[in-house]
C-alpha cells in the first residue's frame, strides 16, 4: 500500500494488523475499504462472490483471473508488488553446501508437482540461478529501504 501511495502521491490510512487473516476479516467485515493481499488468499474469496479484485501488483495479469488488470493497467502507476519466496541460510554458510542447496531446491520447483501445486495457489514455481535469485534479493530490499526511507516508515 505505501508504493501505490508513493507512486500516486495519495494519502490512504494505514491501518497495521497482526497478520493476514484479522486484516482479510475487517475487509470481509466492511471495516476496511482496501488492501493488498496475496492471490492465493483472495482467489477462494473472489470465486464465492465474497472480494472484488480492483488490480493485480504484478508486472503482468494473472492467468487465474485473466480479466483483472495490473494495477499499471488500470491507471494507478507502477505498482509492482509481486510476492515471491526464497530460502536463506546464516551468514558464513560454506558456498559449496550454497549452492548444493540451491541446485536441489530448483530441481524440487522444476517438478511437475511443485508447478501443480503452486498453480493451485496462483503462484508459479520459478527456478531461477543463484546469481539471478542474489539479484532478486538484492534489488528488492534496496527497492523497499528507498520506499521506507521515502515514506519516513518507522517500526512501532
Amino acid at each position: 500500500m505505501e508504493m501505490l501511495k508513493s507512486v500516486n502521491k495519495v494519502f490512504i490510512t494505514h491501518i497495521a494488523y497482526r497478520g493476514t487473516a484479522p486484516a482479510v476479516q475487517d475487509m470481509l467485515g466492511g471495516h476496511v475499504d482496501t488492501m493488498f493481499m496475496p492471490i492465493h488468499v483472495a482467489l477462494p474469496l473472489v470465486r464465492a462472490g465474497r472480494l472484488v479484485v480492483l488490480g493485480l501488483g504484478g508486472a503482468s495479469r494473472h492467468p487465474l483471473l485473466p480479466d483483472v488488470p495490473t494495477l499499471a493497467e488500470a491507471g494507478a502507476g507502477d505498482v509492482n508488488v509481486a510476492m515471491w519466496y526464497g530460502f536463506f541460510g546464516p551468514k558464513g554458510m560454506a558456498p559449496d553446501l550454497v549452492e548444493r542447496l540451491h541446485r536441489e531446491i530448483n530441481q524440487l520447483l522444476a517438478s511437475p508437482e511443485a508447478a501443480r501445486a503452486f498453480s493451485t495457489q496462483g503462484m508459479d514455481a520459478a527456478p531461477v540461478s543463484l546469481a539471478e535469485y542474489q539479484r532478486l534479493v538484492r534489488v528488492d530490499s534496496e527497492r523497499w529501504a528507498n520506499l521506507i526511507q521515502a515514506q519516513r516508515i518507522t517500526a512501532d
